[in-house]
């Protein structure tokens, strides 16, 4: 301040003084500020945002720290605490459900279960039958990616009535076929008419189709005619089922059928079932 000649007195109206800080330099693991080396007035609050994408300040989700300049001693405080990496939780891959909680922040090598969507969906590649799969977060911040496959299966169904248990695995394959076979050798579906067993096919939805299974019913099938006979109504290599008659005729039709008197028959041989 001047001492004015003219009037040899001090001026007054000095305005008032401020505290101010010096934007210091960033801690480890945040960016430098805009305004580093700078005043700034007391009570000013600075953020220094972590160097990391995903890099959040210690104990918070926040991804700056905010320092404020002391309004009375002009200091801004020092220890900020590190940036830490932390994963977001990610949108489930096809073929999985979300996660309930979407929005908690995870620490690194710390891991996530993610369900299949589909009921009868499985993790391809997985022991067992798996039907969920386990992410972990990297260092670099982000959850793995590229996640198998949910791959729908069947499970094998119990065997109805008359027919035997299938020994396969208890899960098949979408589009493959598993066949139940009749508990008894001489029993049939009739799907062809000399089909011993009954065939599912799995679906595309991991589940087999709603029908309902043919009974396994016990069958003759007819023989080729011996010498002498002939075979007209075509009985040959056709099903019966038990109680029915395949009847076969006499290649002369003057001949009677029966090895006595008593039970000879012209021209007719019945075969019952």
């Amino acid at each position: 301040m001047t001492c004015p000649d003219a009037t040899g007195i001090f001026p007054s109206g000095w305005g008032t003084c401020e505290v101010r800080c010096v934007v210091p330099a960033a801690e480890a693991t945040y960016d430098s500020h805009p305004e580093e080396g700078n005043m700034v007035v007391g009570g000013t609050t600075l953020d220094f945002n972590c160097t990391h994408d995903h890099g959040y300040v210690t104990g918070t989700d926040d991804q700056a720290k905010s320092v404020q300049c002391h309004p009375t001693t002009g200091q801004i405080p020092t220890g900020w605490g590190a940036c830490e990496v932390k994963c977001s939780v990610p949108d489930p891959e096809d073929g999985y459900s979300a996660q309930a909680d979407a929005t908690t922040k995870h620490a690194v090598a710390s891991s996530l279960t993610y369900a299949c969507s589909n009921a009868n969906a499985y993790v391809d590649g997985a022991p067992g039958d798996a039907q969920e799969h386990d992410v972990d977060c990297l260092a670099t911040g982000l959850f793995e990616t590229g996640w198998p496959a949910c791959v729908n299966k069947c499970t094998v169904p119990t065997a109805e009535a008359g027919y035997e248990q299938h020994d396969q695995a208890d899960k098949i394959a979408v589009a493959a076929t598993i066949t139940f076979n009749c508990t008894l050798d001489y029993a049939y579906t009739g799907t062809p008419p000399d089909e011993n067993g009954w065939s599912l096919t799995c679906g595309a939805d991991g589940t087999f189709p709603s029908t309902t299974w043919p009974e396994c019913r016990v069958k003759c099938l007819a023989p080729a005619h011996q010498a002498g006979y002939s075979d007209p109504n075509g009985n040959a290599d056709n099903y019966f089922d038990m109680d029915a008659v395949a009847t076969y005729e006499c290649d002369d039709d003057t001949h009677l059928v029966g090895n006595t008197t008593s039970n000879q028959v012209r021209n007719t041989k019945k075969k019952n079932c």
